[in-house]
């Protein structure tokens, strides 16, 4: 899977020990060759108003569009994307933003679960180790700060669902 965090995108995924090799070079081909294609972006796209409604009717949904927003001040950092901002991105402007991080970003690799060594470095060298040269990765201390959050922020919002929650 693919995923974008506050100071990185991930790629994951979960083998089996006689597969590691696979994995390794599966992930490591998205790092070549992301396949940018338009059906995978089209089925995102037809899913967003789903995953908006599910938002106006969760209680996390206030939080994420309208309260974050309002305690870091508008930091777009902390806001979640207004549906209409969403929509309107293209698959060409999202290749452009993240094609230059997968091919040139600092790269870390983790392995978590019951392996040894030599299978990790048997699994990384032909698939990883074959990637060409990256740069150290750098801390990025100015961009790191964040407002603090303003104090006194209050908000009621009533959600119509079906679902008692707090």
């Amino acid at each position: 899977s693919f995923s974008v965090g506050i100071d990185s995108f991930s790629f994951s995924g979960a083998t089996t020990r006689e597969d590691l090799v696979l994995q390794c070079a599966l992930i490591s081909a998205y790092l070549r060759d992301a396949g940018w294609r338009d059906d995978g972006f089209v089925r995102v796209k037809r899913e967003l108003p789903l995953m908006y409604d599910g938002l106006a009717h969760q209680h996390q949904g206030p939080i994420l569009l309208e309260f974050m927003d309002e305690l870091f001040a508008g930091d777009e950092r902390f806001a979640f994307f207004r549906q209409p901002e969403l929509e309107a991105v293209e698959l060409p402007a999202i290749r452009s933003w993240v094609a230059p991080f997968l091919a040139h970003a600092p790269l870390e690799v983790t392995f978590v679960g019951d392996l040894e060594w030599d299978e990790v470095l048997a699994a990384v060298a032909p698939t990883f180790g074959q990637l060409p040269a990256r740069p150290a990765l750098r801390p990025y201390a100015e961009h790191r700060s964040a407002p603090h959050p303003k104090s006194g922020v209050h908000q009621v919002h009533a959600i119509d669902t079906q679902v008692p929650k707090s």
